[in-house]
């Protein structure tokens, strides 16, 4: 690898037949027969706040902090005197910054109590002294502050101008800004480390985790055959409706392809209590899986859900079913294709959307719910649509073209 000025290092790769550079970002991935690697340049941030000697505002607070662990009554003197500087709030972005850059999750977390420990002293900042904890619990210290400002303002002469009510007011409640990004950086954190472990093999820097953003990563996931890691970053960042509902079904089809793949998995369970259990997952009800697949195993009817707990969960959905339009059709094609008949037209009885519902019925090869589902809701296209396919199914199933032809006009 050659630098920018010249500089040249080399990484031998002696034990490999095959490698691969593959150009990101910000970033090579190095992909060889064995592992997959991230080489780039040290972050201008972790340069300017590792390297020997550095007198930047986040290095200093990183010794006070390192020395604050190590017991030293000096660390309150370090802190004290970069709040002096009003460098302070520099130093904790600084550091919560290249906790994000870092790969290591020692360092990680160094750099994290580092900002965490700056954050201590900017609280007891004077320019913040009406913010405690990252924000004021109640509206006293607000209204002092204002009524203080205004009594000296009247004193000298001065009345102070109207504010504009467009501009937005800080909440009694509402965190400082660095709060919120230490916040912020502690879940990117949470979520890159998780992808980067051995067994989902997601590696991303903090750079192209922002290209891609929340809704790609799941996305992705779900491609890579890891809905239970998408459902789970979906419900932790608290992303949209329509992401998380895609996620949990794409967790459900995944569970019922499982089940149906592995003839002891099942563990004698019927299609309904298979159907309540992909609901379950869909409507993101409370329940342990781990807790459902023991028992599977096991033969343990204390879990298994009865017809009584069958009829309350479809009668009080804990998801609204708009959310979930769509989702019951998509997991009933998982089931189908997993040899699950019954599964699928449980699943199907639940779907709302039309438009989802009609090919789905049609794939399954229920032409007949098909065209009397599209025509109870009255759409042409539907009912065009279930008409053609289930001609073309006649034509195809008939070893007579004319009879095939007699079958659909018998239909119809």
């Amino acid at each position: 690898m050659v630098g920018p000025y010249g500089d040249w290092l080399r990484f031998p790769y002696e034990q490999t037949e095959n490698l691969h550079i593959i150009p990101e970002i910000d970033c090579c991935r190095i992909v060889t027969d064995h592992s997959t690697e991230l080489l780039q340049r040290v972050p201008p941030t972790t340069s300017l706040l590792l390297r020997i000697g550095s007198i930047e505002p986040g290095a200093l607070l990183l010794d006070a902090c390192d020395a604050f662990e190590a017991g030293s009554a000096s660390s309150d003197e370090a802190a004290r005197a970069i709040t002096k500087t009003g460098l302070l709030t520099e130093a904790i972005e600084s550091c919560t910054e290249a906790a994000t850059r870092e790969f290591d999750v020692v360092m990680q977390k160094r750099l994290l109590r580092s900002a965490s420990y700056g954050m201590h002293f900017s609280y007891k900042d004077p320019v913040e002294r009406w913010m405690p904890m990252g924000g004021a619990t109640t509206d006293v210290l607000t209204k002092k502050k204002k009524a203080h400002q205004q009594h000296l303002s009247e004193e000298e002469g001065e009345y102070p101008e109207e504010e504009d009510e467009d501009e937005e007011e800080d909440s009694p409640t509402r965190p400082s800004k660095t709060a919120m990004k230490f916040v912020a950086a502690a879940q990117k954190l949470r979520i890159i480390n998780a992808l980067r472990s051995p067994s989902v093999g997601f590696a991303l820097t903090s750079s192209q985790y922002d290209a891609i953003g929340p809704n790609g990563v799941v996305a992705r996931l779900v491609m890579m055959k890891r809905p239970a890691l998408a459902s789970s970053i979906a419900e932790y960042l608290g992303l949209e409706d329509n992401v998380r509902s895609f996620a949990r079904s794409s967790k459900a089809a995944a569970f019922v392809s499982s089940v149906a793949a592995t003839a002891a998995a099942s563990g004698g369970r019927t299609d309904a209590e298979i159907a309540e259990i992909a609901i379950r997952i869909l409507r993101d009800e409370n329940f342990s899986m781990s807790t459902i697949l023991e028992d599977k195993t096991s033969g343990s009817t204390t879990t298994t859900p009865s017809s009584t707990t069958n009829t309350t969960t479809l009668s009080s959905p804990a998801t609204s079913n708009s959310v979930l339009r769509g989702s019951y059709a998509a997991v009933a094609l998982a089931a189908h294709r997993a040899g699950k008949a019954g599964v699928a037209n449980l699943l199907l009885l639940l779907e709302t959307s039309v438009i989802d519902k009609v090919p789905a019925l049609i794939s399954i090869g229920s032409h007949a719910d098909a065209a009397s589902v599209a025509a109870m809701a009255r759409d042409t296209d539907l009912i065009f649509l279930s008409l053609m396919e289930f001609e073309k199914y006649c034509m195809s199933n008939a070893a007579d073209p004319n009879k095939g032809q007699h079958n659909f006009l018998n239909t119809i």
